[in-house]
């Protein structure tokens, strides 16, 4: 397997402003099949570092499970979200009027 890049992350960062740069990485490579110990192991993190990551993420983007936490992260990455720059200039993403991710 090849070593992902800064690169790589970027389309997720970009979808996902509320989230820290390591939440994305967490989050985008556990939605992409990867379980908590190969995360964390691949960015020389703890797994509980992992699981802290994937709760924080999870609570910015309003989810209350991991069952949630896939189909949410995919269904926002295909499009179905739109991003709203308010007049401090932060942003959220919101879907169906239940996705917030404003900080």
């Amino acid at each position: 397997m090849r070593k992902l890049r800064d690169a790589d992350f970027a389309f997720y960062a970009e979808i996902f402003p509320c989230l820290s740069w390591k939440e994305v990485k967490v989050l985008s490579l556990y939605c992409n099949g990867w379980n908590r110990n190969k995360v964390a192991l691949y960015l020389n993190i703890s797994v509980s570092t992992v699981k802290s990551h994937l709760s924080n993420a999870m609570e910015k983007i309003n989810v209350e499970s991991n069952s949630e936490l896939k189909p949410m992260f995919f269904f926002i990455v295909n499009g179905h979200h739109r991003t709203i720059e308010n007049k401090s200039g932060s942003c959220c993403c919101c879907h169906c009027r239940r996705f917030h991710c404003c900080q």
